[in-house]
């Protein structure tokens, strides 16, 4: 018996970019084109995820308020 899996190439999905906020301990990505919402509990680890599709690769980060991206360097 064997297993057949179909994976798709992730260039080859629809993707979509997250916004996000923060709500006490959650950080909160959620997609502004479909109903796909992640939650993050960044003290316990927790993970709630609903909505979405499964060819959809959603993406997203998150900063604290007040910090400018630009000023860090990776170097």
């Amino acid at each position: 018996m064997s297993l057949n899996f179909d994976f798709h190439h992730r260039d080859e999905m629809e993707q979509h970019q997250c916004d996000s906020r923060r709500e006490g301990d959650w950080i909160i990505f959620h997609c502004p084109q479909c109903d796909y919402t992640r939650r993050l509990n960044w003290k316990t680890g927790d993970m709630k995820v609903s909505g979405g599709s499964t060819y959809v690769m959603h993406s997203g980060s998150h900063l604290p308020t007040g910090i400018n991206p630009g000023q860090f360097n990776p170097n």
